[in-house]
C-alpha cells in the first residue's frame, strides 16, 4: 500500500484560522469505515455524471483514461493503451471509437484496417466489455467502490490537497472520500493491478456528441 501511505502523508499548513462552514469538514471522521464506505457508494449512486482520470487494466491491457460519464448511460473521453489513444464515445446501446490504423490492424485485417481512415467504428457493448465499461457511469462505479473485503480508516488528512479520509480495504485497496462538502470519493487505488483513478466533477454538466451517420462505419464488418 506504498501509495496510499504516501498520499496519506499530504497535508495542509496547519495554524491557520477555522474556516467558514461553507468549507468547514462533514463530520466524515467521526463515522466507522463501513459507514464512510457505504454513504459515499449512495451518494455516488445519486450523482447525475463523473469525470473519472489515471490508469487501471483490462482484457485489453493496462490502459490511462480520461472519461466524462452519465448516469443516463453516455460517456465521452479517450484512453490509452500502449501509446495508442482510442476517443470512446458511448449512449445507453452504442460504443463509438476512433483510433488509428495501428490499433485497427490488430483486431482485422490490414486492407480493411485501412478502410477506415478517420471515421468512427460502431462497435457492440456486449462484444466489446472494456471499452464499453469504460464508458459506463453505472460500470465504473461497481468496479472501483465494490472491492470486497472488510473496510479500516486509515490516519489521514488530505489528497490532492482536498480534505479526505482514506479507507483501505486489505490488502492493497484505498478509497478516499471527501471530507468537506458531500461525502463523495475522490481517489480510488489497487495496487497490485496499477488502478489509481481520480473521480470529480460529481453532477457536472456532460456533453456527449454522438457521431453523425456519415461519420460511422459499422464495425461488424471487420471481423476476420
Amino acid at each position: 500500500m506504498t501509495c496510499i501511505l504516501l498520499a496519506a502523508a499530504l497535508s495542509a499548513c496547519g495554524g491557520e484560522a477555522p474556516a467558514p462552514s461553507p468549507t468547514a469538514e462533514n463530520g466524515i471522521r467521526a463515522k466507522s469505515a463501513q459507514e464512510i464506505l457505504d454513504t459515499a457508494r449512495a451518494n455516488a449512486a445519486e450523482q447525475s455524471s463523473v469525470h473519472i482520470k489515471g490508469t487501471s487494466s483490462c482484457p485489453l491491457g493496462k490502459f490511462f483514461t480520461d472519461m466524462r460519464l452519465t448516469k443516463d448511460g453516455q460517456g465521452t473521453g479517450t484512453a490509452r493503451f500502449s501509446g495508442t489513444v482510442l476517443n470512446i464515445v458511448t449512449t445507453p446501446t452504442s460504443l463509438y471509437v476512433k483510433a488509428d490504423l495501428t490499433f485497427w490492424s490488430g483486431l482485422t485485417t490490414p486492407a480493411k484496417a485501412a478502410t477506415i481512415g478517420d471515421k468512427w467504428v460502431s462497435l457492440a457493448p456486449a462484444t466489446n466489455p472494456c471499452l464499453a465499461n469504460l464508458g459506463s457511469f453505472n460500470a465504473v462505479t461497481t468496479a472501483y467502490l465494490n472491492f470486497p473485503g472488510v473496510p479500516v480508516k486509515e490516519n489521514s488528512v488530505a489528497v490532492f490537497g482536498e480534505p479526505a479520509q482514506l479507507v483501505a480495504i486489505p490488502p492493497d485497496v484505498g478509497i478516499w472520500v471527501s471530507a468537506r462538502g458531500p461525502e463523495l470519493p475522490i481517489q480510488v487505488d489497487e495496487t497490485s493491478t496499477d488502478t489509481h483513478i481520480a473521480m470529480g466533477e460529481w453532477s457536472a454538466p456532460v456533453t456527449v456528441e454522438v457521431p453523425a451517420p456519415g461519420d460511422t462505419i459499422d464495425g461488424a464488418q471487420f471481423k476476420n
